[in-house]
Parts: structure tokens; sequence; C-alpha cells
């Protein structure tokens, strides 16, 4: 199932967020309101600065304290079903600030509550690491080194899809890089206990940090970003979404 928006055929079957600044039903070009053009279209996203929506025509612009937040809601939290979230992301900095990791997709309830989807680490400079990962429960299902896929100033598109309770796949320009299934109960990468429920990820969004006021925002240029939920992508699903839309990002 696809639906014509922008100029690119995407996959919208279970889809609930979908913010891309080449839209101006979602972004006018002025203002701090970014109107999910997604199925439902109620998860509207609040810009914390007009900068982030007018450095560069169709993009989302980050420079290490500006990013965007959408209310907590029922459709980002995904217990045991199956989900995907898409980011386009071009970095132009892996450690802003100095800081040793960053995050451009993060459900954020309280401090230390690491509920990152789209978590990248650079603390081993110059090694880089995309994770998936929640502190509570002990839940860290999946680590990839990105050494060898990415550099500074490139677009990329990066797809997570939960197939099913125990099975997450990471595609990066759609390209399956890395499955992982885990059985509840097992043994996380960090030498913690897998969670399979992810029920407690519940809280504010926010797209291009961690938290309000932590400094681990991401630093660069960022496209859409799609949540779809009680619905994975699949490995043709996701090379659809990426090459509807790489020659917009000259990939």
């Amino acid at each position: 199932m696809a639906q014509i928006y922008g100029t690119s055929p995407i996959v919208t079957e279970g889809l609930v967020l979908c913010l891309d600044p080449i839209d101006k039903a979602c972004y006018r070009g002025t203002g701090t309101v970014a109107t999910d053009i997604g199925g439902g279209g109620s998860n509207t996203g609040t810009l914390t600065n007009a900068n982030v929506g007018t450095t560069e025509s169709g993009i989302f612009s980050f420079d290490s304290s500006q990013y965007i937040t959408v209310a907590d809601g029922a459709d980002f939290t995904f217990g045991t079903a199956p989900f995907a979230i898409e980011q386009w992301l071009n970095f132009v900095d892996f450690s802003p600030d100095g800081d040793g990791w960053i995050s451009s997709y993060q459900v954020y309830r309280v401090e230390g509550d690491r509920h990152g989807i789209m978590v990248f680490y650079s603390s081993a400079s110059p090694d880089l690491e995309w994770r998936l990962e929640c502190s509570e429960n002990g839940c860290y299902p999946a680590i990839i080194d990105l050494d060898s896929y990415i550099n500074l100033n490139e677009w990329h598109l990066f797809t997570v899809s939960r197939q099913a309770e125990a099975s997450l796949k990471q595609y990066i320009d759609g390209v399956l890089i890395q499955e992982m299934t885990t059985a509840d109960g097992g043994t996380t990468p960090r030498s913690t206990t897998y969670d399979t429920d992810w029920g407690f990820i519940d809280g504010t969004v926010f797209i291009g940090n961690y938290a309000s006021g932590d400094p681990h925002e991401f630093e660069g240029k960022m496209g859409p970003t799609r949540v779809y939920k009680g619905r994975a992508l699949s490995d043709l699903d996701v090379l659809q979404n990426f090459n509807a839309q790489r020659s917009r990002f000259g990939v």
C-alpha cells in the first residue's frame, strides 16, 4: 500500500507518524509546527526553534541545541507488537560539543531511561556505533559498527523494523545490515537480561535529541521521520521507501 506525498510513493500501511519537511502539508517553511502527514495525522511535531525548518528548504537542520518534540501517545508504545522507524540523516559531527553519544530519535520519560531507537555512539572515536537500547528492564538489543557504512556529510536512510516480539532488523539505505533474534530473558550485548515487551517505552518523543536540556543532541540535517505501529516493514518495503526518495538526497 502506498501513497503519494511530496513526489514519492511511500509505504503507508501502519504509518502513525510522518514528518517530512519537503511537504508543505507538513511544514510551510516558517514557524515551529510540523504537522503529521502520516495515517492519523494526530502526532504534531513542535520545533524548539524555527531555524530547524528554515536553514535549507526541504530538510530539518539541527545545530546540536535544536530538536523536535511529539507529545506522548499510544502510537509510540509498542509493547510486543511489530513496529518500524525510519529516518533520513546527514551527520555533520559525530560528537557535537565533545559529547560521547547522540540521539536522533528518543522516547523520554524520566532522566536516565534511555528508550532510544536511533542512538549513535562515538565515545571510542573514531568508532561510531548504531545502538537500539532502553535502559529499563535491561533491554539492549542491537549494535552495529558504522565505520564502514557512513561518513560525515552524507545522506543515509536508517531503518529499524521489529518483525516479531524477539526479532529486530536494522537497515542502511535499504540494505539489511543486521538481524537479531533474542528470546525474552536472553542475554543482551551488554550482558543484561533482554525484555521483549516494550510496553514501558512511553513518553515524549524527541527527534534530534535525547531529552530537553540534555547534551546528546544530533547535529546535522534530517529528512523524513516515519514511524509504523502494528506493522513491520519487510525487506522489500524498506527498499521501496529508500528508492522512492534516494534521488532527493543524491544517494
